[in-house]
């Protein structure tokens, strides 16, 4: 958590989060790309993940949740981009913080990163310049963590105990369904052994027949089967 404010301060005082910062000096640190940010993911991520994990000791889940809070003046001044002193939002509990931080970096993006056909990355923190890209993880993982902050009773929320994130952002559903051999298609029969010769095609590689072809299957129906009633 302490270490998640430090990242913030930086953020607060930049509006986006330089990729290398010099401590000791209290600067940007030396080099041609210290000075960008290209639209990474981890802070936002880290917000979300704090959130959800503190919500409960902070009273959220009781008073409304996000929505409630940005409902009031210190909310809506952290999305206009005017935080007010400290982290503490509005009495709802210190760890409502991360809700504030969330809707300040929001406003950040809004405001510096914006341009007419998207988002893009920041050449320079400083100068507010961009660069003529928006990375897709952008998309894919900082807007998805930002969203799911300020959206409590979204599905991921609401089932997080069935569903993990990878590293890129992606949903994978907990359930040994998906390690069981009752749910796993049965393999095709191995090939026959075939000397190397260079004119072997799909159909002989298989006995002389075509490939077996694969069973259709339904995405989201086979998500939904891994998930608890």
């Amino acid at each position: 958590s302490a270490l998640h404010s430090g990242y913030h301060a930086l953020w607060r005082r930049f509006g986006s989060l330089p990729e290398r910062f010099d401590l000791r000096r209290g600067r940007v640190a030396d080099g041609s790309w210290a000075d960008t940010y290209p639209l990474r993911p981890e802070l936002a991520e880290s917000c979300y993940a704090l959130h959800r994990a503190t919500r409960a000791e902070a009273g959220l889940h009781k008073q409304g949740g996000a929505h409630a809070w940005l409902r009031t003046r210190g909310g809506d001044e952290a999305l206009r981009g005017n935080p007010g002193p400290g982290d503490a939002a509005d009495g709802l509990g210190c760890d409502a913080r991360y809700i504030a931080m969330g809707a300040e970096m929001v406003a950040s993006i809004d405001s510096r990163m914006r341009v007419p056909a998207g988002f893009a990355a920041l050449s320079s923190v400083q100068k507010g310049t961009h660069e003529d890209h928006m990375p897709s993880f952008f998309l894919a993982e900082t807007l998805k963590y930002l969203f799911l902050l300020f959206d409590d009773q979204n599905f991921v929320n609401t089932h997080g105990g069935s569903l993990l994130f990878t590293t890129e952002g992606h949903l994978v559903p907990l359930s040994l369904r998906f390690s069981s051999p009752r749910s796993l298609r049965p393999r095709p029969p191995a090939p026959p052994a075939h000397p190397a010769r260079a004119d072997w095609t799909v159909s002989s590689f298989w006995g002389g027949g075509a490939a077996p072809a694969a069973a259709p299957v339904s995405v989201p129906s086979l998500v939904a089967s891994a998930l608890p009633a």
